[in-house]
C-alpha cells in the first residue's frame, strides 16, 4: 500500500525534488542513412525523456498542492474549533 505523511514541510521538500530541466545534447552527423537512423532514434528517446521529467514535475506538484490545501483546511479547522472551544 502507498501512504504520503503529510507535515508542515512536506510541499517544500516536493518542490525540492524537482529536477532542473536541462536540455540533453544532440548529436550532429554527416549525411547518411546511419546518421538519419540515429537521429530518429535520438528524436525518440528526447520525447520520451521529457515525457518522464513532465510526468515527475507534475506528480511533485501535485503533491506540493495537496499537502498545502490539507494544511489550509487543518488550519481553518484550527480556528473553527478554537472559536467554538470559546463559546462553550
Amino acid at each position: 500500500m502507498n501512504f504520503l505523511s503529510l507535515t508542515e514541510s512536506t510541499a517544500r521538500i516536493a518542490l525540492q525534488f524537482i529536477p532542473e530541466r536541462v536540455p540533453i545534447p544532440t548529436a550532429t552527423l554527416d549525411p547518411s542513412l546511419t546518421a538519419t537512423a540515429l537521429s530518429q532514434l535520438q528524436a525518440k528517446e528526447l520525447l520520451l525523456h521529457d515525457a518522464t521529467f513532465n510526468s515527475l514535475t507534475t506528480h511533485l506538484k501535485s503533491i506540493t498542492t495537496f499537502a498545502r490545501s490539507i494544511l489550509d483546511a487543518d488550519a481553518a479547522w484550527a480556528v473553527r474549533l478554537s472559536r467554538r472551544a470559546g463559546r462553550d
